[in-house]
């Protein structure tokens, strides 16, 4: 995230430019406040009505702004730097810590709320360095998916731990279908699912040449490479899946919450019974997860009654229990907002399972702060060579953990 800095000031005069046409975010007279997002499609007019909402409540209008999502963190230090930030950014929880850090965000205050209106994980998520600033949309997850009829026909119970799981992988692998199936494209979606499994383990993401990461790398590659698990997979996100479940090709599966609604969908139509579990842990314990999903954030640029307005919108966002019930249901997520996490179960009671693991969970960057980034591409980068055969579980994270320190210089 050093390196967002320098990038930063090599764009500033570009950013200048871009001042001159784009609404501001701090309180310099304009009532025009930019809200910084990679919201897309269908996202934008269900945002655009919550802000118009804003614009009401406060007198200050709110404009939304689309980045791509690998584009928002530096566009955001970009705009900060020049004296045109964004007065709000909506951004992935795991991108807060780095925004901090650049100085892009100004801490808010939960006003009538309290920290125990939320569920402990992701309302860390919006913290950096003790300082609140920002609180979550909601929160999305990866759970384990599974054909009930045949754990059943196997007599086999529903894995929760590392030994259960590779039985039950061994046991349902046939000629035509295989045991399990979890993302191993790489990307943040393979350090995302892997992450569970290394904290299960007693490993931490800033040593990922730990005895504890080795040994969870190992587990983690290990059904691609005793042939329980499609090297397809090496190219799969959790659509590819998901379809792979419910035609009966795959037993059991690791995938994103975000695609039980088709899953379910596409099985009932083929006869599928699916049930849903939480992630295994090395020991059968609950497992300790990451979580996905976003938070809404006060730009640095927003000062004295500008700032005083984007917090009333954040905290509104966050405690508007009928709203809030509605949005993440249109979004697939689960509120992390206690008192409104009761009506999207109700609406969506597979996602009981995420409500549980959240429980439990723990923010990607809680760790290593903005130094994030480096950790995630090594470690996807190192799983995806021990699954191939390319090097060994110790010399693959020897390198992960060499290359992600060096980038954090």
């Amino acid at each position: 995230m050093k390196k967002v800095l320098a990038i930063a000031a090599a764009l500033s005069a570009t950013a200048l430019v871009l001042a001159g046409c784009s609404a501001t975010g701090g309180d310099s007279g304009s009532k025009t406040l930019q809200v910084l997002t990679y919201a897309q499609g269908d996202q934008v007019p269900m945002y655009k009505k919550f802000f118009d909402q804003c614009s009401a409540d406060t007198g200050y209008t709110f404009e939304q702004l689309q980045v791509p999502a690998n584009d928002l963190l530096n566009k955001a230090v970009q705009l900060t730097a020049s004296g045109s930030g964004p007065a709000v950014i909506l951004a992935d929880n795991q991108m807060i810590a780095g925004l901090a850090n650049a100085k892009a965000l100004a801490p808010i205050t939960l006003g009538s709320l309290s920290a125990s209106d939320f569920v402990e994980g992701p309302l860390k998520s919006g913290q950096f360095d003790g300082k609140q600033y920002g609180l979550p949309v909601g929160n999305n997850g990866e759970v384990i998916v599974y054909n009930k009829k045949l754990l059943a026909d196997a007599g086999l119970a529903v894995p929760t731990s590392w030994d259960t799981l590779t039985a039950a992988a061994k046991a349902l692998t046939t000629s035509d279908r295989y045991g399990f199936g979890q993302t191993f494209q790489g990307g943040e979606t393979l350090s995302w699912n892997y992450w569970a499994q290394l904290w299960s383990a007693g490993g931490s993401i800033a040593k990922l040449d730990s005895p504890a990461a080795v040994e969870s790398a190992t587990f983690w590659a290990s059904f691609l490479k005793d042939g329980t698990a499609p090297q397809a997979s090496l190219q799969w996100q959790s659509d590819n899946l998901i379809s792979e479940v419910a035609a009966g090709r795959l037993a059991m599966a690791q995938v994103g919450t975000w695609t039980l609604s088709k899953l379910l969908s596409e099985a009932k139509d083929a006869g599928v019974d699916i049930g849903i579990t939480t992630q295994v842990s090395k020991s059968g314990d609950a497992p300790v997860v990451p979580f996905g999903g976003e938070v809404m954030a006060a730009g640095a640029s927003a000062t004295g009654d500008a700032l005083k307005a984007v917090n009333d919108c954040i905290v509104s966002w966050s405690s508007d229990t009928a709203g809030l019930a509605e949005r993440d249901e249109f979004l697939g997520y689960l509120p992390s907002y206690i008192p409104a996490q009761a009506a999207v179960l109700k609406a969506t009671p597979y996602l009981q399972v995420l409500s549980d693991q959240l429980a439990d969970s723990r923010g990607r960057t809680e760790e290593v702060g903005p130094n994030y980034q480096s950790r995630t591409v090594a470690v996807s980068t190192a799983l995806q060579q021990i699954a191939t055969g390319a090097a060994t579980p110790e010399e693959a994270m020897k390198t992960a953990q060499t290359s992600a320190a060096a980038a954090d210089k």
